[in-house]
Formats: C-alpha cells, sequence, structure tokens
C-alpha cells in the first residue's frame, strides 16, 4: 500500500521562506490570520486562494483576489488541478508569494504487532529481576553509606564538643594567668617603690654619717694643729705638752681610724646608684 503527501514550498517577498504541509482538507492562503498561510501584503487579500483535495487528487481556486493568483505563469480564472512541481503565485509583479506545490508518495507500512512474544516477555521479566537484584544491591550499599557517614557525623559531632569544651578550658586558663600576671607586675612596681624608698633612705643615712665624720675629722685635724702648737712650747711646760702629746696621738690615731671610715663610707656612697 502506498499515500501520496503534498508539501508547499513558499518564498514571501520579505524574503521569509517555509515548508507547509498540504492536508486533504485542503489548505488556505490570504492576509487574514487565520489563514493557514499568512502572507503580510495588502496586494494579498484576505482570502485570496485555496488548495483543495479531490478526489482526483489537489486542486487550486482563486477566492476572488483583487490582484489574481498565477500557476506556472498563468492566471486562474477556474479551478485547476495541481500536480507536483506547479509553481504558485499571488499578486502582479512584485510578486508578494511565490510557492511550489510538491507531492510524494510513501509507501504504508503495517505496523508491527505490539504484543511481544512468550520469549520476549521471559527475557523482559529476566531483566526486569536482575535490574531489581541491582536496585536491592544499591540500597543496601546505599544504607551501609548512610550509617557510615551518620557514625561518621557523630564522632565528629563528639570531637567539635570536645574541641569547643577544650577551647573554653584554654580562655579559663589564659584569663586565670592573665590575672595572675598583672598581679605580679602590681607586686613588682610595689617592690620596685619600696627598694626604691629603703635605697634613698639608706644614701640618707650614709650621707649624714659621712657628713658627721667629716666633722669629727675636722676637729680632729684641729686637734693635731693644737699639738703641733703645743709641741713648738713645750719647753714651758713640757708636762702638760706630754700629756697632751700622749692626748694628741691617741687623737691622731683615733683620725686614722676615722679617715678609714669616711673613706669606706665615700666608697658605699658612691657605689650606690642615684635614684
Amino acid at each position: 500500500m502506498s499515500s501520496t503527501i503534498a508539501r508547499l514550498l513558499w518564498r514571501a517577498a520579505d524574503g521569509r521562506t517555509g515548508e507547509l504541509p498540504v492536508a486533504a482538507a485542503g489548505l488556505t492562503i490570504g492576509r487574514a490570520s487565520d489563514c493557514g498561510l499568512a502572507v503580510d501584503s495588502v496586494q494579498v487579500s484576505r482570502v485570496h486562494c485555496r488548495i483543495v483535495g479531490t478526489d482526483a487528487g489537489w486542486a487550486i481556486e482563486d477566492a476572488g483576489s483583487s490582484n489574481g493568483t498565477f500557476v506556472n505563469g498563468y492566471q486562474l480564472r477556474a479551478r485547476r488541478p495541481l500536480t507536483s512541481g506547479d509553481r504558485i503565485q499571488l499578486g502582479l509583479p512584485p510578486v508578494q508569494l511565490e510557492a511550489e506545490f510538491v507531492t510524494e508518495i510513501v509507501a504504508l507500512v503495517a505496523p508491527p504487532d505490539p504484543r511481544p512474544t512468550a520469549d520476549e516477555l521471559a527475557a523482559e521479566v529476566a531483566r526486569l529481576r536482575a535490574a531489581t537484584a541491582q536496585l536491592h544491591q544499591l540500597l543496601g550499599e546505599a544504607q551501609e553509606r548512610e550509617a557510615a557517614a551518620s557514625r561518621g557525623a557523630a564522632a565528629a559531632a563528639a570531637d567539635v564538643e570536645r574541641a569547643e569544651t577544650e577551647l573554653v578550658d584554654a580562655r579559663d586558663r589564659l584569663s586565670e594567668a592573665r590575672t595572675a600576671i598583672a598581679e605580679l607586675e602590681d607586686a613588682l612596681a610595689t617592690a620596685r617603690g619600696q627598694l626604691a624608698a629603703r635605697d634613698a633612705a639608706e644614701r640618707t643615712e650614709l650621707i649624714a654619717a659621712r657628713d658627721e665624720l667629716e666633722t669629727r675629722l675636722r676637729e680632729l685635724r684641729k686637734v693635731q694643729g693644737e699639738r703641733d702648737q703645743l709641741i713648738a712650747v713645750r719647753g714651758a711646760d713640757r708636762t702638760r705638752a706630754e700629756a697632751a702629746e700622749a692626748n694628741l696621738e691617741r687623737a691622731v690615731a683615733q683620725v686614722s681610724e676615722l679617715e678609714a671610715e669616711v673613706e669606706q663610707l665615700r666608697r658605699l656612697v658612691e657605689s650606690r646608684p642615684a635614684s
């Protein structure tokens, strides 16, 4: 068995092209939007022409257009049969639509029996069983992966909680360390103040002791001067001179001792840093 199908290969004046199948009910061409092939041109009537199906095939007829319908260069005056290769033109030059009517004979092939055979059904059942088994296997693997992921998530959550606890402990220890450092800094400042005060007091005491010894040293030197004067005049009073000389010798010894002490105090004062 065979059947003939028809197509219309068309080109409009604005350059648009297309291919349109022609059904057995026919095809209307014109400017109206509800035409099967609408041509947007004032040179084309609203319903310009029709392609209709007949018992003998297809035919074309003008629908009372203003500018006429032409087939192979001849203007239609009545219905005309169409054959494959006929050229159709709408309107006077410039032509608004040019089309070629094409027919094609196609063989009609009977559709295959959609019912499967017993072997095909058995093969399909086997395939479905294998697919089901594979799906069960994949489902089991997925469930195992999900369980492993759940365990891993639980372990990760425990690790996070432990890390957060350790972080809180570390922050507490850091706060305690900062407090201890502040207390140590305060204690160090206090100790430095006390040491500075003590050094200042000791320095004051040493300076006072040095001044006292220097005063005594000046007095003893004065006594020594007097002794020298007494020696010069001891002929006048030898007894008194000898007694004075003994006193002066003792005074000289004391002066020597005092000089040693003054020197020691001077060195001690000089070794102390100024506060």
